[in-house]
Parts: C-alpha cells; sequence; structure tokens
C-alpha cells in the first residue's frame, strides 16, 4: 500500500567528494532534511527571471541539516539560512546537495542515466 504525502520532510545522506592533493577526492558524509517540493511550482520559480536555480531550490527544499554538519575543530554548525547560502558558494558541497535531492526525489534516475 503506498500512502500519498504531498511534501514530505525526509532525512537524506549528502556524500560530498573534497578534493585533496594528488588529483583525488575524499567522500565526506552528512545528513540533510528536505522538504519534498511540488516539482511544477520549484520549476517555475528556478526559472523566473532572475533566479538562481540552486538558491531556489535550497530555500524551498533544504530544511535543515544533522549534528554530522561540522566545522574543522568538529564543532556541529548550526543550520541557518547564512550558512545555507556560504555552503552554497563551496562548489564542491553545492553540487553534492543538489544531488542529495534528486537522488532522494527521483530514486536516484538521474546518476542511473
Amino acid at each position: 500500500m503506498f500512502k500519498f504525502e504531498k511534501n514530505p520532510i525526509f532525512k537524506w545522506p549528502v556524500k560530498v567528494q573534497v578534493p585533496v592533493d594528488g588529483g583525488t577526492f575524499e567522500e565526506h558524509v552528512f545528513t540533510a532534511r528536505w522538504q519534498v517540493q511540488d516539482s511544477d511550482d520549484l520549476r517555475k520559480a528556478q526559472f523566473a527571471p532572475g533566479a538562481d536555480p540552486v538558491k531556489v531550490l535550497f530555500e524551498r527544499a533544504l530544511k535543515g541539516w544533522e549534528a554530522d554538519f561540522v566545522d574543522m575543530a568538529g564543532a556541529p554548525i548550526p543550520f541557518a539560512p547564512e550558512m545555507v547560502d556560504e555552503a552554497r558558494r563551496v562548489p564542491h558541497v553545492k553540487t553534492a546537495l543538489v544531488q542529495s535531492y534528486w537522488d532522494a526525489c527521483d530514486g536516484g534516475l538521474r546518476a542511473k542515466n
């Protein structure tokens, strides 16, 4: 049985590929809290004149992160709009967050294609 819920909030892993010396990456994982968005409404907002599609996604769908999102000393970083904006400006973090949302919402179909 499938129980329909239009905009559930859920936790999903974010796998960040952090570049390191020597041309390789280290995978670091933290947990984000997302809320499913209406696809049509999200698309309209993301592609409105002057909109930043990633910023729109994060403002609408990213509802938080767990205590595994930490600073260099290992202290949890509280979820706040200014931290979301800072994370959005780090390319490998931005990419990982976007991938996390879409992996969760489309069952990983983008990665399989």
